[in-house]
């Protein structure tokens, strides 16, 4: 069982580090054959603690990682991509999402915190149009109460009512994925290398997928464009943007946009085509605007919003039960994934 284990993490961590075997033994030098890292893989021998060393120096990971159990299941994984992601780069982020969660519902069970999730959408009726689409939303905002503003940290509202977000960094080609861990503990996914706002439209999005029933005869295409108008929605409710822009309006200016990207933090782009999709603007307004930013699709130099989202939960957590004598400074490190001595100064600090 232990050689299982082992064998299964060794293979584990050279895909999260997009290695082929060829590769992980050329970083090792003469230090180990091809062959031998072949059968560690499959389980028919153990290497020796200085391979064992070498071995978590290449994957950059704590020797624990090698023989740590299995405890997550990652179950109806959902990717979002702006275009085709490679397998090996989908198999990398599942063991990312897998890695990282195992060690975050370690420390919640040292913590004895509890699972709780309860979908508020589970008896709203199957969504099939827009007008559905922005009903939803405007449903979640009561049920969370969140009142009619714009929302401010979206990643803590979302773990506040049992959804976990975490950030990775990962391909250009992806943006997000929704799935469910173990018994139903929903999870979603966000690029870290995206800008804020679009971290914020993308993780509504998700909770789209996560907690909205979709009519079965719609088109994924179409079930995606439904997600959106949510995740617009939520961001910007309709009777505060027609306010803010004094709909209707035959064209309107760059700046008076940006002042709504950065108080809001939705995209000038997501503004556009939902103030359209309203009959805020005109057609006409719109594709102008298209023929303008489509040399600067991230809207670079465009504003930016106010504020900003950081998926800190699980560092919080982990600082909590170093606090709490639940754990030791290594197992800190341990659980972090990184060094002790990369461990911040701060975490020693306590009053």
């Amino acid at each position: 069982m232990k050689n299982e284990v082992f064998s299964q993490r060794l293979k584990n961590a050279r895909l999260m580090n997009g290695m082929t075997q060829d590769e992980v033994v050329a970083a090792l030098g003469e230090t180990l054959s091809k062959n031998a890292l072949s059968r560690y893989e499959r389980g028919e021998m153990m290497p020796r603690y200085n391979i064992l060393l070498a071995l978590a120096r290449v994957f950059s990971v704590q020797l624990e990682y090698f023989f740590r159990p299995f405890t997550v299941e990652v179950r109806n994984v959902d990717y979002r991509t702006k275009m085709e992601l490679p397998s090996m780069e989908r198999e990398k982020l599942r063991l990312e999402v897998i890695s990282l969660m195992e060690r975050r519902l370690e420390t919640e069970q040292l913590l004895g915190l509890k699972q709780r999730f309860t979908n508020p959408l589970q008896d709203f009726p199957a969504v099939t149009t827009s007008a559905d689409a922005e009903k939803a939303a405007a449903k979640l905002r009561e049920a969370w109460q969140l009142g009619q503003h714009g929302l401010v940290n979206i990643y803590g509202i979302l773990e506040h009512f049992g959804i976990k977000v975490v950030e990775i960094s990962a391909h250009e080609a992806f943006d997000g994925m929704s799935a469910t861990i173990n018994q139903g503990i929903p999870l979603i996914v966000v690029n870290a290398e995206m800008t804020v706002e679009r971290k914020r439209f993308t993780v509504l999005h998700e909770t789209a997928h996560l907690l909205i029933t979709f009519d079965p005869t719609l088109e994924q295409k179409k079930i995606e464009s439904l997600c959106n108008i949510f995740a617009g929605t939520l961001l910007v409710p309709a009777a505060i943007l027609k306010e803010l822009i004094g709909a209707p309006r035959e064209q309107i200016s760059l700046q008076e946009l940006i002042h709504i990207k950065n108080q809001f933090g939705i995209s000038i782009q997501a503004l556009v085509y939902r103030a359209a999709r309203l009959n805020y603007i005109s057609q006409a307004t719109v594709d102008r605007f298209k023929y303008e930013i489509q040399s600067n699709i991230k809207e670079e130099g465009l504003g930016g919003y106010y504020g900003k989202e950081v998926a800190d939960r699980f560092e919080q957590l982990v600082v909590r039960a170093y606090h709490s004598q639940r754990i030791t400074r290594s197992k800190a490190a341990e659980l972090l994934g990184v060094e002790e001595k990369d461990l911040p100064e701060s975490i020693d600090k306590h009053w």
